[in-house]
């Protein structure tokens, strides 16, 4: 069955199905390359030709994904406050159960992990957009936003990715605007 599921998705989506269905039934830190492989019908030798280790997959699979909701490198598009909105509840509606269970074994892994995917969207805007951010305040926000997202995927199980995503970026609207993000938008910026 894997085998083709393999032919028919290609190597590289065969193995991220294998990852994500190792993932509803056991933690990431004990999953194993030989596990996806195996349960992905690939050698171990395509899993390494696509990726490093199981961190690699995972930052495939999650951190490229949630980066994508705001750029799009092959264009060279910055998403603004909407589009990107948008993405990232659309991303959160499909993945929440994924993210959950990824996250769900050391609350520090989870937490460092989506620090460092906060520190890298900030980059990349900063880069981007031409604005600049003192680094403690970018380490701060970057910490806030981090456990924003991790408490709303382990305890705030009745609020939708739709209302999360809405709530964060009125915050967000009013506390970046100040470094012009804002002024990319094809919108005004209106106080909440």
């Amino acid at each position: 069955m894997r085998k083709e599921i393999h032919r028919r998705t290609g190597t590289r989506r065969a193995l991220i199905e294998a990852f994500r269905d190792l993932v509803n039934r056991k933690d990431f830190d004990r999953i194993t390359v030989r596990e996806i492989a195996e349960l992905a019908g690939v050698s171990r030798n395509s899993f390494y030709s696509y990726y490093a280790n199981t961190a690699d997959l995972l930052d495939d699979v999650v951190h490229e994904r949630i980066v994508g909701c705001y750029y799009v490198e092959e264009t060279d598009h910055w998403c603004g406050w909407e589009e990107s909105k948008e993405n990232l509840a659309a991303f959160f509606d499909e993945n929440r159960d994924f993210l959950a269970d990824v996250f769900r074994g050391s609350e520090d892994f989870r937490r460092s992990y989506f620090f460092g995917l906060c520190m890298d969207i900030l980059d990349l805007a900063a880069q981007k957009l031409g604005w600049s951010l003192p680094a403690d305040e970018k380490m701060f926000l970057a910490g806030g936003l981090g456990a924003l997202v991790t408490d709303w995927l382990f305890r705030q199980r009745d609020v939708t990715p739709r209302a999360f995503a809405d709530w964060l970026y009125r915050g967000l609207r009013k506390n970046l605007a100040g470094f012009g993000w804002a002024d990319h938008e094809t919108e005004p910026l209106k106080e909440d």
